[in-house]
């Protein structure tokens, strides 16, 4: 199968992360070969609007009457890209997930997946990839955009007799898909361009998973870590107490603050990474504050 990867990411103005449904996996649960110019779908379907202090507490523990702040978090906008690299065989879209309320995205796990929420995602994954792949891809990339739509489409058309069912199928696919990673090499799962990063970073995280931006353990998987990442250019000069000012949340004294505890030390997590991962070095300091705060954790779990 020509096609390996296909990720679904889904993006509100509050929350940065894989889909709720993982239908990316029943997509490519026996999906058969159209061809070999492409071997990776990433698609990011963004949520307009705003997400409520509201359904972030409902997520949270701890005090509830917390107010997040958050004047810098402006509405997130509809908008359409595509970007074809060819010699990696990546085509990235993004794409406006126009149908889901982003708050209702944010309170829907998998757990409690409706049939509605799966399908409203899946409509717009199908006219996402429709709208993407005819805009790069050519006759002579040797991929069947035809042939290929007409499976997702064939994905879609199947009926499950209830919601119970529909979360089973997709446990069920999403442990294929998972069993099929494990026999490729991880290092190769991250696609990093290894000629345009420090040696000694390799050298000093030495684990894929240090590296890896879709494992919520890892220092840039989570929401927290992805946002600093993903605007290095503003926060690779912030120490964790300014991200924290320009977030606009309390500073947390303890674990026992439990509302704000896990992104503090997510936030040291991520700026302490990110330096080595930029430069292959990070501060004395700031190092010295995230093996402080680590210990602090590891000492009240």
């Amino acid at each position: 199968m020509a096609l390996r990867d296909l990720v679904i990411l889904c993006k509100t103005n509050r929350s940065y992360g894989s889909s709720s449904s993982g239908l990316e996996a029943l997509i490519l649960q026996d999906c058969p070969d159209f061809g070999p110019g492409v071997e990776k779908i990433t698609l990011k379907l963004l949520c307009p609007g705003s997400v409520t202090d509201e359904s972030l507490l409902a997520l949270l523990p701890g005090d509830r009457d917390t107010p997040l702040g958050g004047g810098w978090f402006a509405q997130l906008e509809a908008k359409h890209a595509v970007r074809f690299e060819r010699k990696k065989k990546h085509i990235s879209i993004t794409f406006p997930l126009l149908e889901v309320d982003p708050n209702d995205f944010v309170l829907t796990i998998r757990s409690d997946l409706t049939t509605e929420f799966f399908e409203a995602e899946f409509d717009t994954t199908i006219e996402a990839l429709d709208w993407g792949l005819r805009q790069r891809i050519k006759p002579t990339d040797s991929f069947d955009i035809d042939g290929f739509l007409d499976w997702v489409k064939s994905v879609r058309a199947r009926q499950y007799p209830s919601q119970d069912v529909l979360r089973a199928t997709l446990i069920q696919a999403r442990t294929d898909y998972e069993e099929r990673q494990k026999l490729r090499d991880p290092w190769d799962l991250l696609e990093i361009d290894w000629t345009k990063t420090p040696q000694a970073a390799r050298d000093i995280l030495d684990d894929p998973r240090d590296w890896s931006t879709g494992d919520d353990f890892s220092p840039h998987g989570n929401d927290t870590g992805a946002d600093i990442l993903g605007d290095w250019r503003t926060f690779k000069s912030y120490t964790p107490d300014e991200v924290f000012a320009f977030w606009e949340l309390r500073i947390p004294s303890s674990p026992k603050d439990e509302t704000f505890w896990k992104v503090y030390v997510e936030t040291h997590m991520a700026l302490a990474f990110g330096h080595i991962r930029k430069s292959g070095q990070c501060s004395s300091d700031l190092a010295q504050a995230t093996c402080d705060i680590l210990k602090k954790d590891i000492a009240a779990s």
